[in-house]
Order: structure tokens, then sequence, then C-alpha cells
């Protein structure tokens, strides 16, 4: 629908269901997807899990842990690359970014994130850090700790969710303070 009738309402809900998809299905911090550039969406790779990775370059922890991938099917590269096609209506022409509106790059899209969760119905507040939290306390809950461990060094962030680190070791930090950011 929304590219048949560009709407900013629904590139907004867009970009927020596609964002907090993508929390949910890699645990990254928002920046990560923020920080997404649209030539990485045309160059993705396939590994050899037949996953197709997406790399991102620029992302809170970079200088720590080296540049980030997201796998994701085909079709959810095809959504990101539907977002990119949709967004020319909405200034993204010339921008970088896949995340964007006006021709910027967004900074944070917790209101995006919230936007989709009210419009799918569901009840309570959400942002990208309760989506964090709630990730890390299930694995912590259900994952042995070697999968758990796994799981940490995937999204370049420790997922204890009693975890009180500043940030300043090495690059890695809280799910608290993931709110702050995004």
């Amino acid at each position: 629908m929304i590219r048949k009738k560009p709407h900013t309402h629904l590139f907004k809900l867009l970009q927020g269901y596609l964002a907090g998809y993508l929390a949910i299905l890699t645990s990254h911090h928002p920046v990560v997807f923020i920080n997404l550039q649209k030539d990485k969406v045309h160059q993705v790779e396939v590994d050899d899990q037949n996953r197709t990775v997406v790399w991102m370059d620029h992302h809170k922890t970079n200088r720590a842990f080296g540049n980030v991938f997201v796998a994701l099917l085909p079709r959810e590269v095809d959504w990101l690359k539907g977002l990119m096609e949709v967004s020319a209506h909405f200034g993204g022409e010339q921008c970088l970014f896949v995340f964007q509106f006006n021709g910027n790059q967004l900074s944070k899209f917790n209101t995006e994130l919230r936007a989709a969760w009210h419009h799918a119905g569901i009840q309570g507040q959400i942002s990208f850090g309760l989506i964090r939290t709630a990730i890390a306390n299930q694995a912590k809950k259900h994952l042995p700790v070697e999968e758990r461990k796994a799981m940490e060094q995937d999204s370049l962030d420790s997922l204890e969710p009693d975890n009180q680190s500043t940030g300043s070791e090495a690059g890695v930090t809280s799910t608290a303070d993931s709110d702050n950011e995004a």
C-alpha cells in the first residue's frame, strides 16, 4: 500500500516495524541499524550457512570489535530494499542511510518503534532497551553458558541484565543504557 500511496505516517510505521524486527532478531543496539548504509544492502554476501549477510561499517563498538553484520533471509533483505525504495518519497534519494527522514539519517527512533508497537495493538511501553533486556533475560534463563557467551559476542554487548558496565571496558555496554542511544 505504501508504495502506491506514500504517506509520512505509514513510512514511519514501516521504519518502526522493520527496526523492531531487526532488534528482536539480532539484539544489536539501534545505532547499528541507524548507521546501516544503502550501499551495504546492495552489496550483500551469502555465508556458508546460506544466510544473506549485510555488513555494517559504523556502529558504537566498531573500534573494539570491528565491523558487524546482520544475517538475513533474502526476503528480509528485500524488506530493506523496499524501505529504501519508499524512502525516495521522503527525501531519501541522496541520503546514504536506510533509516532516514527528509534526507537526514535518523539519530533516534524509539518514536517509530513505539508507533509500530501501538499500531499492532500491543499494550504497554516498548523501547530498544526493553527488547535487549528481554532477550538478555531469556538468554540467561534458557541458554547454557557457552551459547549465551556466543550470543553476547554476536550482539557485541553484554547480554547480562545484571551487568552494571559503564561502557568503558572494551566497548561493552549494559542493556540498560541502550534507550539513551535511540
